[in-house]
């Protein structure tokens, strides 16, 4: 069963897939290791057991977050990670840039 093992990091069984959908002002530039995938705002993208490499793997999702260039007010980005039955494991919110308009969220996935 997928759970959350500290904040920003998860762990998955080689069979299960973990569910995550970003939400907020424009679409996340996302990558899982080394492999872009084409994400859309608020719609939720499956982290899938063929892109497992097994038992005892590490891996990375990178979230690239664009925030309004402008002065527009913006509560920022939601980011929710889901089992395979899509029940919430975590729910966190991303409400500032980092640098300028732009945010980056890393989180680790590892498999058990």
């Amino acid at each position: 069963m997928a759970r959350k093992l500290a904040s920003l990091f998860y762990e998955v069984t080689p069979t299960e897939r973990l569910m995550v959908t970003i939400t907020g002002p424009d679409d996340p530039f996302v990558a899982f290791d080394d492999m872009t995938l084409d994400v859309s705002e608020g719609v939720a993208f499956a982290l899938t057991p063929q892109m497992f490499s097994g038992v005892g793997a590490h891996h990375v999702l990178n979230v690239i977050l664009l925030f309004p260039a402008d002065d527009e007010e913006t509560k920022g980005f939601r980011i929710k990670i889901a089992g395979p039955d899509g029940k919430a494991i975590d729910i966190f919110m991303k409400t500032t840039p980092d640098i300028e308009n732009t945010a980056k969220v890393q989180i680790m996935i590892r498999v058990r």
